[in-house]
């Protein structure tokens, strides 16, 4: 059962993938499309140490619409929003535990416990600790999460 499961998401994922025509820049996309080149990111070895000449070449993509989940440090490999909008983070409230449905227990759970690891101080990333990360995301206060979306960007009518 498992493996008939895995193999229908397999097949759906498929049939769900958008792929676009090959393209080098830009300029071989739609209007309302980018051109996105794999990874920069490569890996290295000591034996290939001659450069590989060689053109790359990505997929023309569509850029994201309205409300649609966006990144504004380029995570997501999208082709970002569209114009006339902007990746908008901001914080939005946790669901509170009266909002999660009721759970049927048959036995009282076990008294929480407090181990020494609960009482010790956090370790905010500071640029000494933190390791190959180089944008620095503060954490969402207590009770919220970062959502970023795309947004209309906000026209001002100043004099």
């Amino acid at each position: 059962m498992k493996l008939l499961v895995a193999c229908l998401s397999f097949l759906l994922s498929l049939t769900q993938a958008e792929i676009g025509k090959t393209c080098t820049d830009r300029s071989h996309c739609d209007q309302d499309e980018c051109c996105l080149l794999p990874s920069q990111f490569l890996i290295v070895s000591r034996r290939d140490i001659a450069p590989t000449s060689y053109e790359e070449q990505g997929t023309c993509q569509k850029y994201l619409q309205v409300d649609q989940q966006c990144s504004r440090y380029g995570f997501d490999r999208s082709c970002g929003c569209g114009h006339g909008l902007r990746c908008h983070t901001y914080q939005v409230p946790l669901p509170t535990p009266s909002t999660f449905p009721p759970k049927t227990r048959t036995s009282t759970p076990p008294a929480p416990t407090r181990s020494a690891a609960s009482t010790s101080t956090p370790v905010w990333p500071t640029p000494h600790n933190m390791q190959f990360r180089t944008i620095y995301i503060p954490p969402a206060m207590d009770g919220y999460k970062w959502v970023s979306k795309c947004e209309a960007l906000l026209h001002s009518t100043s004099p």
